[in-house]
C-alpha cells in the first residue's frame, strides 16, 4: 500500500501548527461564513480527525460495517458545540487530533491499511485534503481582515 499521503498529512499538520501559533484570541473569534468562527472551524477539523482516528482503531481490531453519514447534517449539528468551546481548547484539540491521526496512519499495519482502502471504508487517509480546504478558508479570512 502506497503511503505517499503521509508526507502531505505531515505538511498540512505543520501548516496547521504554524497557523494556530500565530493567531491571537481575536483572530480565533473572527467570523467565517454560515455562523462559523475560526476557533469553531478548528474544532470541526478536530472532530473529523478524531472520527478517523476512532475508525482506524476499530479497523485494527475488527472489520467496521459501513454506516452512511451525511457530513452536512453532522457539521450543522456540531456547530453549536464547536462554537461553545473556548478558543484555546479548540486549538489544543485540533493540534492533538491531527498529530494522533497522522501517527496512527503512519503506524498502521500494511494489511489493515490495504483492507481499509479496498473496502472503501469511510476513512480518508489523506487527512491533508480536509485540513488544507479549511486552512485556506481561515488564511483568506485573516487576510481580508488585516
Amino acid at each position: 500500500m502506497d503511503r505517499s499521503y503521509a508526507a502531505a498529512n505531515t505538511r498540512s499538520r505543520e501548516r496547521l501548527n504554524e497557523l494556530v501559533d500565530r493567531m491571537s484570541y481575536k483572530d480565533l473569534n473572527r467570523a467565517l461564513s454560515d455562523g462559523w468562527t475560526i476557533a469553531a472551524m478548528l474544532a470541526h477539523l478536530a472532530f473529523w480527525d478524531y472520527r478517523a482516528l476512532v475508525l482506524l482503531g476499530k479497523w485494527e481490531s475488527e472489520e467496521v460495517q459501513y454506516s452512511p453519514i451525511d457530513p452536512d447534517i453532522v457539521n450543522d449539528a456540531m456547530q453549536p458545540l464547536c462554537r461553545a468551546l473556548p478558543p484555546h481548547e479548540a486549538v489544543r484539540l485540533v493540534v492533538e487530533a491531527a498529530e494522533a491521526v497522522d501517527r496512527k496512519l503512519e503506524t498502521l499495519r500494511p494489511g489493515v491499511l490495504s483492507r481499509i482502502v479496498q473496502d472503501g471504508a469511510p476513512i480518508n487517509v489523506k487527512r491533508s485534503e480536509h485540513r488544507e480546504q479549511h486552512l485556506v478558508q481561515i488564511e483568506n479570512a485573516l487576510k481580508r481582515l488585516d
